[in-house]
């Protein structure tokens, strides 16, 4: 389930869009987290299906390094 949502995450990606988020992030030019670039509401409507995720996929979601997924 996991590997299925950052799948799902990354046509949402919006690169013009994470070039002008990144500057209002605290991520450190060493840091490996990716920004993909996703608008909130394209976010909330794909966490409001997962809803009833387990500990376990939410666990590695949180631990991947793609900004959108944390």
């Amino acid at each position: 389930m996991y590997q299925k949502i950052i799948n799902e995450l990354k046509p949402l990606a919006e690169p013009e869009f994470a070039e002008w988020l990144k500057p209002f992030l605290n991520i450190r030019e060493i840091s490996t987290e990716k920004v993909l670039g996703i608008r909130v509401p394209k976010l909330r409507k794909l966490a409001n299906q997962y809803k009833n995720l387990s500990i376990e996929n939410i666990q590695n979601l949180l631990n991947d390094n793609i900004h959108e997924a944390l």
